[in-house]
């Protein structure tokens, strides 16, 4: 979701978040929420390094200082959830999912099956979960938790929105792209520098998503109303990508 600004440390788009429970409630209650870090986020892991390695106090101290600004920002997202009169409950992959060389080994899912169940709708923020393998806390991303949730519960799509209409190729906005397509565009894609590999992080977890016979769709979530009216079923600009 693109709700934060990434070039502006700890801030937010408070007109985007503002309307972000009247965009989502007509996929209420079939639906789990995650989100990326953005300026909540990347700048501190880029800055003290850690994604790349966590030795000293300043950088364990840093781990707290990023989880506190990314929950910041999930917590403005929550309040827009409840105004509009959906149930929303958070949840922390460093508290159900251990991880190995990045990927996840052990995770306990049953928490989120229940609360879903109930009608709440789950939120999963990047979380940084720790690693057996390299004994430190890793990033799991909000695009890597919408890759397994999708597997884990068989979703009928995974809905990524963005600050941009969908997915573009040497400036055209490609509205149907299929897996054999990004396999060729994927090393196409230039990088950003964030903690996750920018839009290259993204589209290789779109391949993910795809393996598991589940279509993916970019939509603008800076366009007003833009959303909402795809959940309702209408025709909107968009980039859809099918397996």
């Amino acid at each position: 979701m693109p709700l934060r600004q990434k070039n502006e440390p700890f801030k937010a788009r408070g007109d985007v978040i503002n309307r972000l429970g009247q965009e989502l409630k007509p996929a209420y209650p079939h639906m789990i929420l995650t989100h990326g870090a953005g300026s909540f986020g990347h700048p501190i892991v880029v800055k003290q390094k850690l994604h790349i390695e966590i030795k000293g106090f300043e950088k364990i101290l840093g781990i707290s200082y990023t989880k506190y600004w990314v929950n910041e920002l999930m917590q403005k997202i929550m309040k827009s959830l409840i105004d509009t009169g959906i149930p929303v409950f958070p949840f922390f992959a460093s508290s159900f999912a251990i991880l190995e060389n990045d990927r996840i080994k052990d995770m306990f899912i049953e928490p989120i099956k229940r609360f879903l169940s109930f009608k709440i709708v789950p939120l999963l923020p990047p979380d940084g979960s720790f690693d057996i393998a390299k004994n430190m806390s890793r990033i799991v991303s909000g695009d890597y938790l919408a890759y397994l949730l999708a597997k884990y519960f068989n979703a009928k799509e995974v809905i990524f929105t963005l600050d941009v209409d969908g997915l573009y190729n040497e400036g055209k906005l490609l509205e149907e792209v299929s897996k054999d397509d990004l396999h060729n565009l994927i090393n196409k894609i230039s990088t950003e520098t964030d903690a996750t590999g920018g839009m290259r992080g993204k589209l290789y977890w779109v391949l993910k998503i795809l393996e598991e016979n589940i279509p993916v769709t970019f939509i603008n979530l800076t366009i007003p109303n833009r959303l909402r009216r795809y959940l309702s079923g209408e025709d909107v600009t968009c980039t859809r990508f099918v397996p």
